[in-house]
């Protein structure tokens, strides 16, 4: 999704992790809900805009071979009553590092979006790499992840995310098989880390992570 003033309601993700085809292209990574920016530049040399004002509402996620629901480069947006729960990249290289419940992503300088795009179109671009963006303003309520590979909610190197009246339990574990060898996954409930600061963090609840 790259879009903005959206509200989504009332839908069930189904990533069906595990059962894919392993020799069809670009097999895994699969995330349930993403809202990201607008990709690469316009005819006019404007850098890709931020999605904005965004709501993902009563929404349940599981399954999917990455993140459950991510906010990637997001502005002032919110998660309301979700579920994420059994979203496993433990088949991939990355071993369960990367499937969190809740994702809001951190900055993203536009240059990566030209590598991107001069890696896929085989045409090089010039770009400004101190042009950045954070996601800010998001919030996460009410919400609910458990046995995702890697973290309940992260919002790793992000601005000022309100986290409020959400659980997370049993995160960090292999979610497809009793063990991994080399597995990766983290296990935070809530992972704030990196980035300035000035998160909210009010009635949540994590256990067993």
């Amino acid at each position: 999704l790259g879009a903005s003033y959206c509200h989504f309601r009332g839908f069930e993700i189904d990533g069906e992790v595990g059962t894919e085809d392993p020799t069809r292209p670009c097999p895994y990574y699969k995330i349930g809900i993403l809202a990201r920016p607008t990709w690469g530049y316009d005819s006019e040399g404007n850098p890709p805009l931020p999605s904005h004002h965004i709501v993902i509402e009563d929404c349940e996620v599981h399954d999917c071979s990455s993140s459950g629901i991510s906010f990637w480069v997001t502005l002032d947006s919110a998660i309301v009553n979700c579920d994420s729960h059994h979203n496993t990249d433990e088949l991939t290289p990355t071993l369960g590092d990367n499937a969190d419940g809740f994702n809001i992503s951190t900055t993203i300088y536009w240059d990566d979006f030209e590598l991107r795009r001069t890696i896929t179109s085989g045409t090089p671009t010039n770009s400004d790499p101190s042009v950045a963006v954070h996601s800010s303003g998001n919030r996460i309520i009410g919400c609910r992840a458990w046995r995702n590979s890697d973290d309940g909610f992260d919002a790793w190197g992000n601005d000022a995310v309100v986290l409020s009246s959400n659980e997370s339990w049993e995160n960090g574990f292999p979610v497809l098989s009793p063990s991994v060898p080399g597995f990766l996954g983290n296990g935070e409930g809530f992972k704030l880390g990196r980035g300035s600061g000035g998160h909210t963090v009010e009635n949540c609840t994590a256990w067993a992570n």
